[in-house]
């Protein structure tokens, strides 16, 4: 081959190379394309918000919604439950994550509640998950303990609470907050509700609580049932994906 014609094949297969980048440009990282490039899986997305404020435990629930941060999530594969995903959430509330794609399950604990939410990753795919814990509390208008021995529940602490309300607040098994005021001091039990009826305005539950609760004489008491609530969305990843925002 002589000079000239070496010349002129370099110059075809420089003009090949570059035609080709032309027709398909690269994708940066979180791409959507198939190119070789593009990294496989999707993105999980995260937001968790609360309108119990969390600096002062005893203040009640609000209208306002805030980003819990610093939470642990766990994303399980169901392939290998014994190791999961680990995350946490930043100071608004959330974490994004990349996983291959699949089924998965979203656990944490928020208040009073377990959470576990099925989700499933596809390729290409951010999944958005939209997490809202919902506080209420509602004042006791009349509160006993049980005498000892007087109930299935004896050598347990039982509290029988008359609430303001014109429905049940919790149902059998479910875990409450109770909030008991005296004088400048004030106490916090989780319990969990055992009994409860519904009489006109006023709704009645029997609570078992871990500890002895100062329930009787208290010159303010509550009651707080969280509820979860969730919303899931998929879609496209764009060219570009923050994973720390």
């Amino acid at each position: 081959m002589t000079v000239s014609a070496l010349v002129i094949a370099s110059f075809l297969v420089v003009l090949v190379v570059n035609s080709s980048s032309l027709v398909s440009p690269p994708l940066a990282a979180g791409g959507n394309g198939n190119g070789p490039g593009t990294p496989q899986g999707g993105i999980l997305r995260v937001t968790l918000r609360t309108n119990q404020p969390k600096g002062d435990a005893f203040s009640p629930p609000n209208r306002d919604f805030y980003g819990v941060s610093g939470k642990p999530i766990d994303v399980v594969n169901p392939t290998d439950i014994t190791d999961p995903t680990l995350i946490f959430t930043d100071a608004n509330g959330m974490v994004l994550t990349r996983l291959s794609a699949g089924p998965y399950t979203v656990q944490l604990d928020e208040e009073t509640l377990h959470i576990s939410i099925p989700v499933t990753i596809t390729d290409g795919d951010e999944t958005r998950l939209n997490i809202v814990v919902t506080g209420t509390q509602y004042p006791v208008s009349y509160s006993e303990t049980s005498a000892t021995g007087s109930s299935p529940y004896a050598g347990e602490n039982v509290v029988y609470l008359q609430l303001r309300s014109s429905h049940t607040v919790a149902g059998l098994n479910s875990t409450v907050v109770l909030k008991v005021a005296s004088g400048a001091t004030g106490e916090m039990v989780n319990g969990t509700v055992v009994g409860s009826q519904q009489s006109g305005q006023a709704s009645w539950l029997q609570v078992v609580t871990p500890g002895a609760l100062e329930a009787n004489g208290a010159s303010g008491m509550a009651v707080v049932v969280f509820d979860g609530t969730d919303t899931i969305d998929t879609q496209p990843i764009g060219t570009v994906v923050d994973l720390t925002s």
